[in-house]
């Protein structure tokens, strides 16, 4: 029996498929949330609605792509991260995505300068909030990982001294 992919991931694929951004079948359910909520705020916000929906769509792209990234730079191997060290490449490509979700936060946030709807203000302050926690709990994890030791830097550091 063939397992059907939920709804969100195939209209993902689709928006994915035509707008050029890459595209990744295991969205995590925050990223889902905040996606639907601002698919649903920029329903209700007429001015400002198509921008809402244009960060929606591509940050749901990033978030997705971060988590196959934080998938793979967890599960390297233990000997690998010891012997050659940390994966700098997809933590590279995390700190890249972290800064374009940083900057779409500052997005959010002059649109919220916008909206004259009070519930459609808080709305919006309760996605960008979400946003800026998940934006903290990727630096964490960068963080976490990119200092980890590895032998052969030990060894051309002791080789360079």
């Amino acid at each position: 029996m063939k397992k059907l992919l939920p709804s969100f991931t195939v209209s993902m694929m689709v928006v994915g498929m035509l707008s050029g951004l890459p595209v990744f079948a295991n969205p995590s359910p925050e990223t889902e949330k905040i996606v639907s909520e601002l698919h649903n705020l920029a329903a209700r916000a007429r001015v400002i609605g198509d921008d809402i929906d244009k960060v929606a769509k591509e940050q749901a792209g990033v978030d997705n792509e971060d988590s196959d990234l934080q998938h793979t730079v967890a599960s390297r191997s233990t000997w690998k991260t010891f012997f050659i060290g940390t994966d700098y490449k997809n933590l590279g490509q995390l700190r890249n995505n972290l800064v374009t979700t940083q900057n779409r936060i500052a997005h959010l946030t002059e649109l919220l300068t916008r909206i004259s709807d009070p519930a459609l203000k808080q709305a919006l302050e309760t996605q960008i909030k979400a946003l800026q926690d998940q934006a903290a709990k990727t630096d964490r994890f960068i963080t976490d990982n990119q200092g980890k030791f590895s032998f052969l830097g030990w060894f051309f550091r002791q080789l360079y001294r």
